[in-house]
């Protein structure tokens, strides 16, 4: 949701709630204070996801000796997502 907020925000240097569901940001049906977040927050909450991902791909990677079809299968993804994502991470 927050990716998506992000995309929604177009040019603007700040983000807000506005463009989330009602429950995101409301408790029992009263509203908690909306929250605006900066895109330099949403940038490092993309590079710690990143990171995350960079990692979860590594691990079976090294596991299974490079084999991307044993790779791809441990992970629940194609093989041609998982050689999109090793070339978007730069991993040999």
């Amino acid at each position: 949701m927050l990716e998506r907020s992000y995309y929604l925000a177009g040019h603007s240097h700040m983000i807000t709630a506005d463009p989330l569901p009602a429950h995101v940001w409301s408790d029992s049906g009263s509203i908690i204070k909306k929250a605006a977040f900066s895109t330099n927050t949403l940038m490092d909450i993309k590079k710690m996801s990143d990171q995350i991902e960079k990692q979860e791909l590594t691990e079976p990677l090294v596991q299974y000796r490079g084999n991307i079809s044993k790779t791809a299968e441990k992970l629940g993804i194609s093989r041609t997502t998982l050689y999109r994502k090793l070339r978007e991470y730069q991993l040999k």
